[in-house]
C-alpha cells in the first residue's frame, strides 16, 4: 500500500512531515510478525516529494539507504521510478526518525543530506547500526539505542553538540570511545544510563560539555574534565547517598549552574546532606523540588535556602504523584497552627535573596498549601514566567476531578508581579476574569488586605494558558477583560460547559493582539458546534494559528482572513464534508497526534 501511495510525489504538494509505517501481522498465539516486505530502499525515497523536512521510519523489516548508483533492486524497487540525480534526491529533509526497524544501514551520500540534515534519531534498534557519518556532517542531534559502526569514523560530524546513547554501549566500550574521540571538539550536551560513557566522554576529551544527564553518581569523577559544565540532571539518585568525597567534587565545579535529582527524603542524614549541598554550591541558579509527602517538604525547604545567592528558575511540587494523601495533610494550618511541611517551604520562600533574580517559578501543589504563597509573589519583581497547578485529591468519583476550592480569582491575580510576562494556570476548579472576587469568596489569610497592591494586575502578560479547568467564570456586567488590559499574544482555553456570548467578549478583549487560540472542547458535538459558533463574532481579525476540536469551525473560516495554521485536534478526516473541504483551497494538510 506504501509504494501505491508514493508514486507521484506531486500528490501532496504541501507535505513536510512524513511517517511511514507498515502494519505488522498477528498470529493466533498473539505474537507480532514483521512484513517481509516492508524494505525501505532508496527506491522508495526517490518517490517521497521533495519538500519534505521531517521523516520518521517505523516498524519497517529493514531500512537500506545507499546512493541511487548503488542501491540494490531488493523488493523496494519493484516500482521504482527513473533514476534521478542524486542532487536532487530529499533536497529539504532536516530531520530523520528510525523507529523499531529490523536491521539499519546509513550509507547515504546526498549533496542535500549533506547541507540540511541536522536531527538523527535511531531508536528500539538492533545493538549494531551501519552509519557514514560524512554523509551527514551538519548533524548536530543524535540520539541512539544502539552501537553505531561508521566505517569512515566520526570526525566528520563536525557541528554535532547533543549525542544521546543508552543502553547497547553499556558492554561495547571498545567501540563507544573512538566514537567519542571523533566528537569531542563539539559535543555540549550528553544524556546517558551507563556510568561507562562519562568516563569514556572524559577520557576522550569531551571538555566543552555544559550539560550531562546520567542516571548514576559514577560521573561525579570525571567533573573536572569539564570545565564548563552547566547541567547535572542525576536520574534515580537521593541526594543522602552522596557521599563526602563526592560533595567535594561537586563543590569543585564551580560552573554548575542547575543540579536536579528525581528523589528525595526526609531522615536526618537526608536534611544533613542537603544542608551541606546548600552550602556547597551557592552557584546553582535553577532547581527542581518535589516532596511526595509532608515529610519530605522540610528537606525540600532546605534546597530552596540553599538558592538565595539568586535563583533564575525554581519548580516546588508538594504532593504529586501521591493523590491518595488527604488533602487536609497538606493544610496550611490545623487547629489554629501552621503544619511545618508547609511552613518550612514557605518560610524558605520568602527568605530568598535577592528575589529579583528569579524569572520563573512553578509551583505544583494542592491548592490549601497553594493558596497562602501568593501575596509573596508580589515582591518577585524579576518574574517573568509563572506556572500554577492545583493538585486534587483522587477520591475515585471521576465527578469530583478537581478541588473544589482551587479558584483564581482577582484577589490572587492582584498579588501577581507586575512584570508578569507568560502565565499558566492548570487543574483549577474555577478561574474568575472579572474585576472582584466571586461571592462569599474569602479575602485571603487573616489580616491580608483585602485590596492586595495598587498595580493594575497582568499588565504585561503576553501569554496565557488555561489547561484543564473546570470552568472559566465572566461576570460581563462589567467588561473584566478589558480592564485587565491584557496584550495576549497566545491563548488556551479547555473546558466542558456551554459556550456563551460572553466567552467572545472575553475574546474580543484581546482581539486587538492575539494571534493563537487553543480552544478545546469536552463534550458532545452539540458544544463543540456551540463554540464554533461563538468564536467568529469575536473579531479576531489578526488570528494566525487555530486549535480547535472538531471541524464545526471550518464553516467560519472567512471571520479568521489571516488564517495560516488550522489544527483539528481529536477530529477524523473522514469527518471533513466536501462541502467544508471547499474552504480550503490553498492548504497543505496533513495528519498529526
Amino acid at each position: 500500500m506504501l509504494g501505491c501511495l508514493l508514486p507521484d510525489p506531486g500528490r501532496f504538494p504541501g507535505l513536510r512531515q512524513l511517517n511511514l509505517q507498515p502494519l505488522k501481522f498477528v498470529t493466533d498465539d498473539g505474537e507480532d510478525v514483521w512484513d517481509e516486505d516492508a524494505e525501505l530502499t532508496t527506491a522508495l525515497l526517490q518517490q517521497l516529494p521533495p519538500q519534505l523536512e521531517c521523516l520518521t521510519i517505523n516498524a519497517f523489516l529493514s531500512v537500506r539507504l545507499y546512493p541511487p548508483a548503488a542501491a540494490g533492486s531488493g523488493r523496494g524497487g519493484r516500482r521504482r521510478r527513473r533514476q534521478q540525480d542524486p542532487a536532487q534526491l530529499l533536497p529539504s529533509l532536516t530531520r530523520l526518525h528510525i523507529h523499531n526497524p529490523g536491521s539499519v544501514e546509513l550509507n547515504l551520500s546526498l549533496p542535500s543530506l549533506a547541507k540540511l540534515l541536522t536531527s538523527l534519531t535511531i531508536e528500539e534498534a538492533p545493538v549494531d547500526v551501519a552509519l557514514r557519518c560524512d554523509g551527514m556532517p551538519s548533524l548536530a542531534w543524535l540520539s541512539t539505542h544502539s552501537v553505531l559502526d561508521a566505517e569512515d569514523g566520526f570526525a566528520a560530524l563536525q557541528h554535532l553538540t547533543h549525542l544521546c546513547c543508552s543502553e547497547g554501549y553499556g558492554g561495547n566500550l571498545e567501540r563507544l570511545t573512538p566514537m567519542l574521540q571523533g566528537l569531542a571538539p563539539t559535543l555540549r550536551s550528553l544524556q546517558v544510563d551507563s556510568t561507562a560513557v562519562p568516563a569514556a566522554a572524559a577520557a576522550a576529551g569531551a571538555t566543552h560539555l555544559t550539560r550531562l544527564e546520567c542516571d548514576s553518581l559514577g560521573c561525579l569523577p570525571h567533573l573536572p574534565k569539564w570545565p564548563k559544565l552547566q547541567a547535572l540532571l542525576l536520574g534515580s539518585v537521593r541526594p543522602s547517598t552522596i557521599q563526602q568525597q563526592q560533595l567535594a567534587l561537586l563543590a569543585a565545579a564551580t560552573s554548575l549552574r542547575c543540579l536536579a535529582f528525581s528523589r528525595y527524603g526526609s531522615d536526618r542524614k537526608q536534611k544533613r546532606r542537603m544542608k551541606e549541598l546548600r552550602k556547597a554550591l551557592p552557584g546553582c541558579t535553577r532547581l527542581e523540588l518535589h516532596a511526595e509527602t509532608p515529610d519530605e517538604a522540610p528537606a525540600m525547604a532546605l534546597w530552596v535556602q540553599r538558592t538565595q545567592t539568586g535563583a533564575r528558575r525554581l519548580d516546588i511540587c508538594l504532593g504529586y504523584g501521591h493523590s491518595d494523601i488527604p488533602l487536609t495533610d497538606w493544610d496550611w494550618e490545623c487547629a489554629g497552627k501552621p503544619i511545618p511541611a508547609v511552613a518550612e517551604v514557605f518560610g524558605a520562600l520568602e527568605a530568598l535573596q535577592p528575589r529579583s533574580a528569579l524569572r520563573s517559578l512553578k509551583f505544583m501543589a494542592p491548592f490549601c498549601a497553594l493558596f497562602y504563597w501568593f501575596p509573596v509573589l508580589e515582591s518577585f519583581a524579576g518574574l517573568r514566567e509563572l506556572e500554577l497547578q492545583a493538585h486534587p485529591e483522587d477520591t475515585g468519583d471521576i465527578d469530583n476531578e478537581w478541588d473544589r476550592d482551587a479558584t483564581l480569582t482577582p484577589f490572587e491575580l492582584r498579588w501577581l508581579p507586575p512584570g508578569l510576562e507568560s502565565l499558566t494556570v492548570v487543574k483549577f476548579d474555577e478561574v474568575w476574569l472579572e474585576n472582584g472576587p466571586p461571592p462569599g469568596a474569602a479575602g485571603g489569610r487573616e489580616g491580608d488586605s483585602a485590596a492586595g497592591p495598587a498595580q493594575q494586575p497582568l499588565s504585561d502578560l503576553t501569554f496565557l494558558q488555561l489547561n484543564d479547568i473546570n470552568g472559566v467564570v465572566l461576570n460581563m456586567g462589567c467588561p473584566s477583560w478589558q480592564r485587565l488590559t491584557l496584550s495576549l499574544t497566545s491563548l488556551g482555553l479547555k473546558w466542558d460547559h456551554e459556550a456563551s456570548p460572553e466567552h467572545a467578549a472575553l475574546l474580543r478583549g484581546v482581539a486587538a493582539s492575539l494571534r493563537e487560540l487553543s480552544w478545546y472542547v469536552i463534550g458532545p458535538n452539540e458544544l463543540q458546534q456551540q463554540a464554533a459558533e461563538i468564536a467568529p463574532t469575536a473579531q479576531l481579525s489578526h488570528l494566525t494559528k487555530l486549535d480547535f476540536k472538531g471541524a464545526a469551525c471550518l464553516e467560519h473560516l472567512p471571520a479568521w482572513p489571516q488564517l495560516r495554521e488550522l489544527f483539528l485536534s481529536g477530529t477524523f478526516p473522514s469527518e471533513v464534508t466536501p462541502k467544508l473541504t471547499r474552504t480550503l483551497p490553498h492548504c497543505s494538510v496533513h495528519e498529526y497526534d
